[in-house]
């Protein structure tokens, strides 16, 4: 079945199962950022080795989406997306096992490669599902949902501490939660895939300046999910008050989605990433000044987000 095919509350409720299932998988990315620098921090742990070992997911961001398509032609949206899953709730406690820097950084790779997927595929979906005249309102209210996902996940860490197998199991235990709403999900899907196949690097000779700002995007969120912790412990914060300064940011992240998304909807898409653009910039110059007391900080934190 095509998306044009669906009815308006066959639309909808496939939107809401993408949406519902990256969220949930958004909480467990969020806790899981702050839980890996922290424990490597707490191990004494240079911050430079901490940042290259996060940095060893990169290579798996890279990967993922090139094979993402492949693998929904394969195997369909919904079994690819839930095989995705399976393997990033089986890869991540195995964290735990293993105490070398070099496993970790393979682990996080290979973690990487999948939920990078998910992340491609379920967009993918969510694009295809909100058609152009709505599309920039759905997508920000996705981005919304997944800022809330992200959000949640550093909150976590108060009450499952960073030592032992409960963090690592509450992790493998919320991204299962994003299995239902897969298996719930009506149509829609079929056509996500089936295209003929394109060489992917041509997009960089039709939109350069666009994945330019979202590779920018993917460094500083990259940095900011691995760094920030071990920066709010380094200038006085406590561990759990540092894990919640990401979620400053994931929540300011939420509060302007959706009134962007319209304004990207009424204006022009690059007149909106302008005015990101600046406010990040804005962001990041006024947190490098000190002292800052911390509901100025957290305050600051949730402009930038």
């Amino acid at each position: 079945m095509e998306p044009a095919d669906l009815s308006p509350a066959q639309r909808r409720w496939s939107i809401a199962a993408a949406v519902a299932a990256v969220t949930v998988f958004g909480i467990s990315v969020g806790q899981a950022g702050p839980l890996m620098s922290l424990t490597l921090e707490a191990r004494g742990v240079d911050a430079t080795l901490n940042g290259i070992n996060a940095g060893s997911a990169f290579i798996g961001v890279l990967l993922g989406p090139l094979l993402a398509p492949r693998g929904i032609r394969l195997l369909g949206l919904r079994r690819f997306l839930a095989g995705c899953f399976v393997v990033d709730i089986a890869v991540f406690p195995l964290l735990h096992v293993f105490d070398s820097l070099l496993v970790w950084s393979a682990l996080r790779m290979f973690g990487a490669v999948f939920g990078s997927a998910i992340f491609t595929a379920s967009e993918a979906w969510i694009t295809m599902l909100a058609g152009t005249e709505a599309r920039g309102r759905v997508l920000g209210l996705y981005a919304a949902a997944l800022s809330a996902g992200f959000a949640l996940g550093p909150l976590l860490l108060p009450l499952t501490g960073i030592e032992g197998w409960a963090p690592f199991l509450v992790n493998a235990g919320i991204a299962s939660l994003g299995l239902i709403p897969l298996a719930a999900a009506g149509a829609g899907s079929a056509g996500l895939g089936r295209e003929r196949a394109r060489n992917p690097l041509g997009v960089f000779l039709r939109a350069p300046m666009l994945l330019f700002a979202v590779a920018l995007f993917g460094l500083y969120e990259q940095a900011m999910v691995s760094l920030l912790p071990i920066w709010g412990l380094r200038t006085g914060l406590d561990r759990d008050t540092a894990a919640a300064a990401l979620s400053a940011i994931f929540l300011g992240a939420i509060a302007l989605q959706w009134p962007v998304g319209v304004l990207s909807d009424r204006l022009s898409r690059a007149a909106a990433l302008r005015l990101c653009a600046v406010a990040g910039i804005a962001g990041a110059a006024l947190l490098a000044f000190e002292p800052m007391d911390a509901a100025s900080r957290f305050a600051l934190l949730f402009l930038w987000g």
